[in-house]
């Protein structure tokens, strides 16, 4: 009986232990980027020098898209991603950034947001209004004629396929700081925004060398090459130059005054509006 046992069960551990062995090797244990954005070559205006109009209507008071907010330095409101170093499209990619199957951009308080969306041709993006009035938006897509359309609050949302060498912009008929693009990337790896403290986070990168692009409105476009280690956190400090033109800055510290009578929870976000 033993020796019918053996015959049996040995071969059987033999094939388990050499599946494990090769699900180990084939298993891909991927790294983690994460960062800060700041400003750099000159000290930043702290605002005073340069007028902020503001407007004040239906979504409340608004300042300037143009305006850069700060967080103890760090900028906010930008949009991140990553790219091969060697430009080459990642087929399995798509594994890693199944919310780029469906983007959101929220109209809200009369803004888009995010104000700019990089996206792998295929991609559906949608855009809704969560404002309390009908916004009236203007789309321009590059090769195409302009359409115009209705969004109303609380309504389905407005659904657009990125196309390849297509870029989309998006415009407010009402407001004029209200607009937004969305930029076709074919090699898109992973894209992020910056939390409200100007930090960002990409986590399941696999290993290699690659691009990581910043963008924001008055700041432009900054790239630096990164390399991401497996099972490792790569740190980044993404820099940009100060804006050759003046344009307003808001630092949280601004906002002290604001919230003075106010007990915020702890690393709440300064700059949201009071309901």
């Amino acid at each position: 009986m033993k020796k019918c046992l053996n015959k049996i069960v040995l071969p059987c551990l033999a094939v388990l232990a050499a599946s494990t062995l090769a699900f180990a090797q084939d298993a891909v244990v991927n790294g983690s980027v994460t960062g800060e954005v700041r400003i750099v070559n000159g000290k930043v205006s702290n605002g005073k020098d340069v007028k902020i109009v503001e407007y004040t209507g239906p979504c409340g008071r608004k300042t300037p898209a143009s305006t850069i907010h700060l967080w103890k330095s760090r900028v906010m409101d930008v949009t991140l991603w990553l790219t091969r170093a060697d430009g080459s499209i990642d087929g399995d990619a798509g594994k890693l950034i199944t919310q780029l199957s469906g983007v959101d951009i929220k109209g809200e308080r009369c803004e888009f947001n995010p104000p700019f969306v990089v996206a792998r041709p295929g991609s559906v993006i949608r855009i809704t209004n969560e404002d309390p009035i009908t916004q009236w938006i203007i789309i321009d897509e590059q090769g195409a004629r302009k359409r115009q359309v209705m969004l109303e609050n609380g309504g389905p949302p407005l659904e657009i396929e990125v196309k390849e060498d297509r870029e989309i912009y998006l415009l407010s008929a009402f407001y004029p700081w209200m607009e937004a693009w969305i930029k076709p990337m074919p090699a898109l790896i992973t894209t992020t925004q910056t939390t409200w403290d100007g930090r960002f986070y990409m986590n399941d990168i696999p290993a290699g060398d690659y691009l990581l692009h910043a963008w924001h409105l008055s700041l432009g476009e900054s790239v630096m090459p990164i390399t991401v280690t497996a099972d490792e956190e790569t740190d980044v400090d993404v820099k940009f130059n100060k804006p050759d033109k003046r344009v307003p800055i808001m630092e949280a510290s601004m906002l002290e005054e604001l919230f003075r009578n106010d007990s915020p929870e702890k690393n709440d976000n300064p700059f949201k509006t009071k309901d």
